[in-house]
Parts: structure tokens; sequence; C-alpha cells
């Protein structure tokens, strides 16, 4: 027999029903990718030759490892997902469609790239940018409702120089070139980093 949740009694002496509890629903922590040096390696090779696997946007060949499809799969199973390069939309879309499922395109939080960065301080006059979190955390489109600070972002990049404006327990250093690189252990580590920075934060 279905067991009923007890009546509480008012001041007046009437059975009152007991409210519905409320389920919370948190907000799944944000994974910011970069695409170069993370998910897809730039190739440098000889004049008319073609690697094995190799991916050719905009006379610029790449090679992507098997393993980063299964990576993102997994990404989006436990986390919100964007993308923030500091290469050209131009160069960047044709990338990010052959990385990613059409299905998991659509599902990206956002696709910043080289016009969302800003100019490196100590490289006014040349080409290095710099990436900061602050321009999504307080922006009131992409972040609407203040659900992300650093407590739930973590940011993926190949080189630190880009990323050193910005909070160090979000930024996760991965290089595809290192050969010790390796996805599964990425998985752990991100994993490991939020709970460290949402314990920070209570």
């Amino acid at each position: 027999m279905e067991s009923k949740a007890p009546r509480k009694i008012n001041g007046s002496g009437d059975s009152v029903s007991p409210k519905p509890t409320k389920k919370i629903n948190p907000v799944k922590p944000l994974i910011i990718l970069d695409i170069n040096g993370v998910l897809a390696e730039k190739t440098f090779i000889g004049k008319g030759s073609t690697p094995k696997g190799a991916y050719k946007v905009n006379g610029v060949f790449y090679m992507i490892k098997p393993e980063v499809s299964t990576f993102i799969a997994k990404l989006f199973q436990k986390y919100r997902v964007a993308i923030f390069s500091s290469t050209t939309r131009r160069n960047a879309m044709p990338l990010i469609k052959k990385v990613f499922t059409q299905k998991q395109v659509k599902r990206l939080l956002f696709i910043w790239t080289r016009d969302r960065t800003r100019k490196d301080p100590e490289n006014l006059n040349g080409f290095k940018t710099i990436k900061k979190l602050d321009d999504f955390w307080d922006n009131p489109v992409f972040n609407a409702k203040g659900c992300y600070d650093k407590s739930n972002t973590i940011i993926l990049d190949d080189e630190s120089e880009k990323q050193r404006f910005n909070p160090e327990e979000c930024l996760i250093i991965f290089n595809i070139k290192n050969p010790e690189s390796d996805f599964e252990t990425l998985l752990n580590t991100i994993e490991t980093r939020l709970m460290a920075n949402s314990m920070k934060n209570l």
C-alpha cells in the first residue's frame, strides 16, 4: 500500500497538505575549448603531398585524432560546451564542422573566434591576442542569468600565454602534439578541477 505524506496541523487545528518540494536543477559546468592545438593539430607538409588522414582548411592541413570524437561526446554528457578560438571565423567554422557533429554544433553555448579576443597589452602592434573569461562572465547575452563564474567554468588551451589574465584555477593547458596527451586523463583532470573550484567558492 502506498504511504502518504503526513499532513501538518496549523494554528487553528486544521490539517494542511505539505507543500511540494521544489527540485533543484544545478547549472551544468561549462567547458570552453580551443580548436587548434587541443582538438586538431596544424600540420606543415611539403608541396604536393597530403598526409593520410589530414583535413585541409583554406590551404592549411590539420590532423584530427580519432579519439577526439569520443572525448567530445563525453563532454556533452556532463557539461555545457563552447568554443573560443583565436583563429578567424572563416578558418574556424570548417574545422568545427569537421570535429563536431551537426547536432553538437547546435548545442554549443557559443562559438567565439578572433573578433572576440583582445589585443595582447604587451604586444599591441603585433598579431598576438589574449582571451578574457570576464568577457563571457560579464556578457548580458551569453551569461544573462549570471550562472557562470570561476567556480564552474574551465577553459582548455594549448598555450598559457593567451590565458595569463584568467584565473589560474579555470585554465587547463592541453596540447595534442604532446605524446603524453591523453583525453581520458584530461576528462579526469576537468572533473577534479571543477570539484575543487566549487568547494573553494562555497
